[in-house]
């Protein structure tokens, strides 16, 4: 399964990380609340997200990503010498 692409600097509303973690595989495993709890079938532990919710500040989101194993380390630049 290909990994979704997830843009650092775009402000995901919860419904778009949710249809991202779902195309990852993740599912709904529970719900308390407000906050939706998903667990993947082969990757460890679980992913919260808070829904609804218009916009999911910047540390959150990057946490949700971190946590779905979807944060990709930022391309490393490559210095040419001359």
């Amino acid at each position: 399964m290909k990994q979704p692409e997830i843009d650092r600097n775009k402000i995901y509303s919860s419904s778009e990380i949710i249809k991202i973690l779902e195309a990852d595989g993740w599912q709904l495993h529970g719900a308390e609340g407000s906050h939706y709890q998903f667990k993947h079938p082969a990757k460890k532990g679980k992913v919260t997200v808070k829904h609804p919710d218009k916009s999911v500040p910047g540390p959150t989101a990057k946490s949700i990503w971190k946590q779905a194993g979807l944060l990709q380390p930022p391309s490393s630049r490559k210095e040419t010498e001359s």
